[in-house]
């Protein structure tokens, strides 16, 4: 594990040890991945199990014009990074925005705010509910480094 990263877990855990709220450690676990992911906006979603929806709960840094055009999200196969994510239960990681079918239903929101690429990884409660997902998005296109991916 790279020292970033090694950085990040331990400052989590002394967060948690810490008893900080949650929004107040997932907002401080979002500025440190921006600190070592390169042009990278990182972002939390929540998932509402009774409507089936996604809706962000921690972007420490996005405007929220940016918050806003997303609105709720149903999680599916055509529903961005964050959507799909939760859909398939597994990390995805779209290297372009702007031609992956993923995208299709937002491409529109993508092209205004400059959004190229976008990771997202489910968060699990357990082995299998999906609490949310942390997302990283990049104004420039391209997959993500084995770095990235720590």
């Amino acid at each position: 594990m790279n020292e970033a990263v090694f950085t990040l877990h331990r400052l989590a855990l002394e967060l948690i040890a810490a008893k900080r709220p949650a929004h107040e450690i997932l907002d401080r676990l979002c500025e440190l991945v921006q600190e070592i992911v390169p042009n990278g906006l990182a972002t939390v979603m929540r998932l509402d199990p009774k409507q089936n929806t996604l809706t962000f709960c921690n972007a420490p840094s996005a405007p929220s014009s940016v918050l806003e055009a997303f609105g709720e999200l149903t999680p599916g196969p055509f529903a961005g990074s964050c959507g799909s994510s939760v859909y398939e239960g597994k990390m995805v990681a779209v290297e372009d925005t702007a031609t992956d079918p993923r995208w299709e239903s937002l491409r529109s929101v993508a092209t205004q705010f400059e959004i190229r690429s976008c990771w997202s990884v489910p968060i699990f409660i357990g082995k299998a509910e999906i609490a949310g997902t942390f997302a990283i998005s990049r104004s420039v296109s391209g997959a993500p480094s084995s770095d990235d991916r720590q």
